[in-house]
């Protein structure tokens, strides 16, 4: 049994650089299913996120790296749901990480923030 955590932090600016390389690594770029994007793109992306009040986290391993983020999309909390989206770094998939991140973020999005449904 694995003893790796991983702990879900507030996605920084700083943390925008790595997102730029996830987004643009090519078996990420298959899986979304779109083109890469520039690094302004990226920036943009955030911010357009941040306005919608999105929920955005870092995913940081044990030893403190970023290895993702995930986040909550179009949170309605007058009907009590909201979409998640998660993103790893290539290096990190298939370690357990974007399973103990989804739990995390749905147990926070059906705990902390009362929400009844997360797609």
């Amino acid at each position: 049994m694995s003893t790796k955590r991983i702990h879900l932090t507030p996605f920084e600016t700083t943390h925008i650089q790595y997102l730029h390389k996830w987004l643009n690594d090519e078996r990420a770029i298959r899986m979304i299913g779109r083109t890469p994007l520039t690094y302004e793109e990226v920036v943009q992306e955030v911010e357009n996120k941040r306005m919608n009040k999105d929920l955005i986290l870092g995913i940081e391993s044990d030893e403190k790296e970023l290895v993702g983020w995930v986040f909550l999309k179009d949170i309605d909390y007058a009907h009590g749901r909201a979409s998640i989206g998660i993103l790893l770094s290539s290096e990190s998939r298939g370690h357990g990480y974007g399973r103990m991140a989804m739990e995390q973020m749905i147990d926070l999005g059906f705990k902390q923030l009362r929400l009844n449904k997360i797609v």
